[in-house]
């Protein structure tokens, strides 16, 4: 009985770890994609910074 006590104990501490982990992975990922919306912008505004880019958007 007591083994099964401590197997229990084992399989909820494994599953909130694994929860843990989930949540984590997706707190990585909503900070990734804030991120990377952010990144774009920023990229595209100095790729109209570049002169060549600036000719070729002039008719």
């Amino acid at each position: 009985m007591l083994y099964l006590d401590q197997h229990i104990k084992l399989m909820n501490t494994m599953e909130l770890i694994h929860i843990t982990f989930k949540l984590f992975n997706m707190q990585i990922a909503c900070n990734t994609m804030k991120f990377a919306k952010v990144l774009p912008l920023h990229d595209h505004s100095l790729e109209n910074l570049n002169p060549e880019r600036i000719d070729v958007h002039q008719p």
